[in-house]
């Protein structure tokens, strides 16, 4: 997981930078990524999006948000 979270974590940081984390959406293709990844790999994904998260130093308020709140807002 770690090798995911260090080839990836430099998009993630480009895309804070560029929108920052109220303008971004945690998104998922769950059921599908179980298909070929086992049925652990939605749960591994969660685990690389929180690391991730804590790597950019994001807030909880900021966490909150790309998890549901912003998309709950952008929707409503």
């Amino acid at each position: 997981i770690e090798d995911v979270v260090q080839c990836i974590k430099r998009w993630t940081a480009e895309v804070f930078s560029i929108f920052s984390s109220k303008r971004v959406l945690r998104v998922s293709n769950w059921p599908v990524c179980n298909v070929l990844g086992g049925r652990w790999a939605s749960k591994s994904w969660i685990f690389i999006t929180e690391t991730l998260f804590e790597k950019t130093e994001l807030s909880e308020a900021e966490r909150e948000g790309i998890w549901w709140r912003n998309t709950k807002e952008y929707f409503s």
